[in-house]
């Protein structure tokens, strides 16, 4: 399986998060940079896990 690390203390934006997950995850150029394509990506993809740490910081970093 593979998998996928990202720090949630890195994630400042919504632009910074899929930047992020577009450098990490070596996404294609035409990743719509939303979060119905990354789902899309992740599902389709067999055997990968995305795995962010103290994800309650997203929430502090970007709100509810």
């Amino acid at each position: 399986m593979k998998e996928y690390l990202i720090h949630a203390k890195t994630i400042t934006s919504r632009e910074n998060l899929h930047r992020i997950l577009a450098e990490t995850i070596s996404l294609p150029p035409t990743y719509g940079r939303y979060l119905d394509a990354m789902y899309e990506f992740l599902t389709t993809v067999s055997k990968t896990r995305l795995l962010i740490t103290l994800a309650g910081d997203i929430i502090a970093n970007l709100g509810k």
